[in-house]
């Protein structure tokens, strides 16, 4: 496995790897001596659960948690946290989470557009697994987000199930190509905190 810190983003419904913030986030922590991977899902446009879960163990699977920080966006948040729970093997935690405009089963969602993923929200999260398979989570959305429709109040409920950090940001809506987002340094300074806390404490 590779000792190298790494983040491994995983994209929104609809996403590619070259949309919205994700080449600027990769760009700058490279150039911070980082490795990124963002893998491309597939049936971006259809989402199937068991492909995408697939496809983002393969990226993670090869690496030391303790050294992996995986960032989410919109359903790739969801993906994630999927992936986190299924994992009963796992000696240490990841070294993080940041989900990006992440949805919470708990608050509505404006447009209903989890029906069409409803695989993904099929059942309960496994809170517990999910706590225990990372050291921190951070959640960012912006207050203007239409799609989630009440911001405040997913960030809110991921704090109580996950005690995530939360960042909110006073526009972006959903950071996607609707709303022009070509980068999102909160993202990038969220990362470089979390591997900069954990060698501090090392």
């Amino acid at each position: 496995m590779s000792s190298q810190k790494t983040v491994v983003l995983s994209h929104a419904f609809g996403g590619k790897p070259e949309l919205v913030f994700y080449p600027a986030v990769k760009k700058t922590l490279e150039a911070a001596g980082y490795s990124v991977q963002i893998p491309a899902f597939p049936d971006t446009e259809s989402p199937v659960f068991g492909p995408w879960q697939s496809t983002l163990g393969e990226a993670l699977n090869r690496l030391k948690p303790e050294n992996t920080i995986m960032v989410g966006h919109s359903l790739g948040c969801i993906n994630i946290l999927r992936f986190l729970e299924s994992r009963t093997d796992l000696a240490e935690p990841y070294a993080g989470v940041i989900l990006v405009a992440p949805s919470a089963m708990q608050a509505p969602v404006a447009g209903n557009w989890t029906e069409k993923v409803p695989t993904f929200f099929a059942a309960p999260y496994d809170l517990p697994s999910i706590k225990r398979n990372s050291r921190q989570f951070i959640t960012i959305h912006a207050i203007d987000d239409v799609l989630v429709g009440t911001p405040l109040e997913h960030a809110r409920q991921f704090q109580e199930m996950l005690g995530s950090k939360i960042i909110m940001l006073p526009k972006g809506g959903h950071f996607w190509t609707t709303d022009n987002c070509t980068e999102l340094p909160e993202v990038t300074a969220a990362v470089i905190d979390i591997f900069e806390g954990l060698r501090t404490r090392a």
